[in-house]
């Protein structure tokens, strides 16, 4: 991710913010849990100064915090994506209201839409071997960009105080850069004909695989998880409300 960001700032892309804060996000989290899994294996040593570890998780932690924190970004990322699929969305709407205004623009429009729901655009580039794990990045991006539509029809303007729902589309957007920067890095891997290309195949068909539940996952929630979300409001609420932990200690209930 961090390599495909720089190649963009590199040839000039005046608009890569998107992507910087992407491989912050990604790349602060996924620090954390490869340092916190390294003292899991090395248990109490771990916290020994003679070894790196516990240092390397202390410095670790303050990078979801530093340059901006990973839960503001998030909420970038989201709004901008979806300020974009906004007006794209509302043009569209116009459109569709009115077909008969632009019938040529109208038919490519429904068409557009029925291509990308059953015959994705193929990924241009990718090595022939990893087939697989482009159609699955190919789907999730149709499926992340009905999520989004969904959204933005349901809530309007007012998708800025869905902060639930747009940390879902965050996190989504991230994981999709991810599977792309995977399978970019290991095309070219296998385009080369390096060394560890077979091995970099199957980490990439393992991740996408492992990835593209996540995604699923996270778009099913946008549907779904109506109900939590405001369950978890309303609890939250009840807590700033009362300014401490509500339920009685165990000890004071009589049984």
């Amino acid at each position: 991710m961090a390599f495909m960001t720089t190649g963009m700032i590199d040839r000039g892309d005046p608009s890569c913010e998107i992507e910087a804060a992407m491989c912050k996000v990604y790349g602060s989290e996924v620090a954390f849990t490869g340092i916190n899994e390294c003292i899991q294996v090395m248990g109490g040593t771990g916290f020994m100064k003679e070894w790196p570890f516990e240092r390397l998780m202390r410095d670790c932690r303050i990078l979801s915090i530093f340059e901006g924190t990973n839960e503001i970004l998030r909420m970038l990322i989201a709004l901008s994506g979806i300020r974009t699929a906004g007006e794209r969305l509302s043009a569209v709407g116009k459109l569709l209201q009115n077909p008969l205004s632009d019938p040529s623009s109208a038919a490519k429009e429904i068409s557009d839409r029925l291509q990308r729901k059953f015959s994705p655009t193929p990924l241009e580039g990718v090595h022939s071997s990893l087939r697989g794990p482009a159609e699955l990045l190919q789907k999730r991006t149709a499926d992340f960009g009905d999520a989004v539509e969904f959204l933005l029809r349901k809530h309007g303007k007012k998708i800025v105080d869905e902060q639930m729902q747009l940390e879902r589309i965050a996190d989504s957007a991230i994981a999709l850069f991810a599977m792309t920067a995977t399978i970019s890095r290991a095309t070219a891997s296998l385009n080369a004909g390096i060394e560890s290309a077979e091995h970099e195949k199957k980490l990439t068909t393992l991740y996408c695989d492992l990835t593209s539940d996540k995604i699923q996952s996270l778009l099913n929630g946008i549907k779904t998880a109506v109900k939590h979300d405001q369950q978890l409001r309303e609890i939250a609420n009840e807590v700033l409300k009362a300014e401490k932990y509500i339920p009685s200690h165990a000890t004071g209930i009589d049984c």
